[in-house]
């Protein structure tokens, strides 16, 4: 999907330019009885035959109830990663037979390197306006007395002396001299953080190193270690010396350099819980469509708030009244002539946007529709644009007039302008250098596109920033981030998801068919710190082992991530500080609610989230449109599960 701000999902100002990411991990659901398509590349259908303009369906009676730094040392083990984290990084898809080999260069830690110390070497792209992320390499040394180098890129400075280091790729090599000095230091010591903060904030450790004439030494280079003070196993220090004590209680980190070694101890607080979540409504899937799909949420011109779910084939698109969240209103239902791949509402709430993926059948539409939200109880159908569109579209965004929509087919992107939404034009397009699959989501804030492309990764454009002279009409690349998520040594992950957050960016991974996905999703949520736009930096990470994830939204100005996660539910997480290590084991969890039916037989099947003012709304597979208010840290003091079940809501007669 392709994702812009809107009031329905932000509060509170967006940064001047986002700069990190966050991925989220998620597989099809294939729980037993159900078996829901997943969202994806698909076979082409059968190209549309005709298009319709959407007809209302009426509606029928129910039963309610039924309803890195350029040096970097190695960094401690950490215990309990979860499987799917574990990614090789940055695979890039296969050069033309014809294009010349990609020469690379050898990112090496500053030379002299101290005798003794352990660094790193990356091997990075030549070219300096290609990404700068590492690429797979063979490492030599051509003298292993004075500079040993592992297979990863590790070095250890054995003996004074010189020696050349060597980087071999399948395209290209690169040569770099290092020079190993004898090391001067002999005192080490670890200055103790000046506060003590709570579990899960990050702590910036630093070391100095002196000689033996009490002279210290401009760049003492060091090894870190973290450890419980009582014992127990280590935990992740990054090579900066940023530190995050996963629970409250005492910890020893450790520096050394060579032979050399300081230890200091540091107290860690008890997380104060940031959210908690209360079940208001519940109202089941209408009936004449599948299980609900996808929300999103707007507050209408006419002073109401509205939220818009799509369904599964059958295709519907459902309206709701949702001024009041604890009992749901259906006032219509629309077909909108074929599978709903994303729905987006403008910033003003004046119209919507649908992206349909022509890919149910005989006689479904593909592309795009234009909704007036005038009177938001009855849509009224303005454009059906399908030029650049023939085959079908599978995500939409709207930033300002500008609608941005990713065509079914060559995994790019067409920019329509909707300033006369009856006429939308064409008015520029964004194509990758070799064709991929569709584009899975994306997000336009300030200027910068954060597209999700499915194995590709992520990809940040400038299309009015003026970071590359990038317009709407010319996106440009600024840069990627790519990785693949593997998870039981079966199937390979997709990024579903890109959502900027400050100088980090969230991604969502999604995972089909591994044998752990045999009740539904796997995955979880990936930070990559985008601090330097044009050099991505994962950086941290949050997956329940249990469930997957599938959409997620951010509250800004309480800084909280409110995720469908699936079999999991809803869950909220807190942000706030800075983002480092295995978020969910630092007691970021704040909430967390199931989503599913009151019948205790059918489990949460999180599919989509929306947020609209202090309310989360969330459709389930299984569960029907689920509405939940986000309380304020204050206001609830349960840490567990969130009990209870909504009343039903009202659907007409």
């Amino acid at each position: 999907m392709i994702r812009t701000r809107s009031p329905a999902r932000a509060a509170g100002p967006a940064a001047a330019r986002p700069v990190a990411v966050v991925v989220l991990l998620f597989a099809a659901a294939c729980g037993p009885g159900r078996s829901p398509p997943s969202d994806g590349p698909t076979a082409p259908g059968p190209s549309p035959a005709a298009r319709g303009v959407p007809a209302e369906v009426p509606s029928l009676p129910v039963d309610p109830a039924t309803g890195a730094p350029d040096r970097v040392l190695p960094p401690a083990a950490e215990p309990a990663i979860p499987a799917w984290r574990a990614t090789a990084t940055d695979l890039r898809p296969p050069a033309p037979a014809d294009a010349p080999p990609a020469a690379i260069a050898i990112v090496a830690p500053a030379s002299p390197l101290p005798a003794g110390l352990l660094a790193r070497a990356r091997a990075v792209p030549a070219d300096p306006a290609a990404p700068r992320s590492a690429l797979p390499a063979s490492w030599r040394s051509d003298d292993a007395s004075v500079l040993r180098v592992g297979a990863d890129g590790v070095l250890v400075g054995a003996a004074p002396g010189r020696a050349t280091l060597s980087a071999t790729t399948p395209e290209s090599s690169a040569k770099v001299e290092i020079e190993i000095v004898p090391d001067a230091a002999r005192v080490l010591h670890v200055d103790p953080p000046e506060s003590f903060p709570a579990a899960g904030e990050v702590i910036h450790l630093t070391a100095s190193a002196w000689t033996g004439q009490g002279v210290e030494l401009e760049d003492a280079r060091v090894l870190w270690t973290a450890a419980p003070f009582d014992g127990g196993p280590p935990v992740r220090v990054e090579p900066d010396g940023a530190f995050v004590a996963p629970s409250a209680g005492a910890w020893r980190v450790t520096a050394t350099r060579g032979g050399l070694a300081a230890s200091a101890v540091v107290h860690a607080g008890t997380r104060r819980r940031a959210a908690g979540l209360a079940p208001l409504g519940a109202a089941p899937a209408p009936p004449g469509g599948g299980p609900l799909a996808g929300v999103r949420a707007f507050e209408g011109r006419d002073g109401h708030d509205w939220a818009w779910t799509w369904t599964r084939p059958p295709a519907r698109i459902h309206v709701w009244d949702v001024s009041d969240p604890r009992r749901p209103v259906l006032v219509r239902s629309l077909d909108p002539g074929g599978p709903v791949a994303d729905l987006e509402v403008d910033e003003s709430a004046r119209w919507a946007v649908v992206a349909l993926s022509g890919t149910g059948g005989p006689g479904d539409a593909g592309g795009l529709l234009v909704f007036d939200l005038t009177t938001p109880d009855a849509p009224r159908p303005r454009a059906a644009p399908e030029a650049e569109l023939a085959a079908g579209a599978v995500a939409v965004a709207v930033d300002g007039t500008t609608a941005w929509v990713a065509p079914r087919t060559g995994g790019g992107l067409v920019a329509l302008d909707l300033s006369d939404p009856s006429d939308p034009r064409a008015i520029g397009a964004w194509t990758p250098e070799l064709p991929g699959p569709p584009i899975a989501d994306l997000e336009v804030r300030d200027g910068l596109a954060w597209v999700a492309r499915w194995h590709d990764g992520l990809a940040i454009l400038d299309v009015g920033a003026g970071i590359r002279d990038g317009t709407a009409s010319r996106p440009v690349l600024v840069a990627e981030h790519r990785y693949r998520t593997r998870l039981d040594g079966r199937s390979w992950g997709n990024t579903l998801r890109a959502v900027p957050w400050r100088d980090r960016a969230i991604l969502v991974d999604g995972i089909a068919t591994c044998a752990s996905c045999v009740t539904g999703p796997r995955g979880g949520v990936h930070v990559v710190d985008v601090t330097d736009l044009v050099n991505p930096r994962a950086v941290a990470w949050y997956g329940p082992p249990e469930s997957g994830a599938r959409e997620l939204r951010i509250d800004h100005e309480r800084a909280l991530l409110v995720g469908a996660f699936a079999e999991g539910g809803l869950r909220v997480l807190d942000l706030s500080g800075e983002l480092r290590g295995n978020l969910g084991a630092q007691d970021r969890e704040a909430a967390r609610a199931g989503t599913g039916p009151a019948d205790p037989r059918m489990r949460s099947m999180a599919w989509g989230v929306d947020l609209l003012k202090d309310v989360a709304l969330v459709a389930d597979l299984y569960g029907g449109l689920r509405t939940y208010r986000i309380e304020a840290a204050s206001e609830t003091t349960d840490t567990t599960e969130t009990p209870g079940e909504p009343a039903d809501a009202d659907l007409p007669d």
